[in-house]
């Protein structure tokens, strides 16, 4: 059960970092990129049910009628998008600094 519950999360992870590197790159808006990603955990939050699928569960070895906190699930499903984009906020921040984000609008080809 836990192998299932670790794997949505680090899908939900990826898929915050990758929503918000996409609505980054598109509008270069902090507050956007931000807005993206919120409403991707709250579509995750009310859409995703709070039960592992039993067939994964079997899958991965675990059993099939084990009771998961349902509010857990949900948790989960919500807050791993937003760690998925805070650590792409911190990565975006970094190389900010390091100058490899400005913009290369008008600038001759190098």
């Amino acid at each position: 059960m836990i192998r299932v519950l670790v794997i949505e999360c680090l899908l939900g992870v990826i898929g915050g970092a990758i929503a918000f590197r996409l609505a980054w790159a598109t509008s270069r808006n902090r507050v956007l990129s931000w807005g993206v990603v919120l409403a991707l955990a709250v579509l995750a939050f009310f859409l995703f049910p709070d039960h592992p699928d039993r067939w994964m569960v079997r899958e991965f070895g675990g059993v099939p009628g084990s009771p998961t906190p349902g509010p857990l699930v949900r948790a989960l499903h919500g807050f791993c998008p937003l760690a998925g984009a805070g650590l792409s906020w911190m990565v975006l921040l970094g190389r900010i600094r390091a100058g490899l984000e400005e913009e290369r609008r008008f600038k001759d080809f190098p």
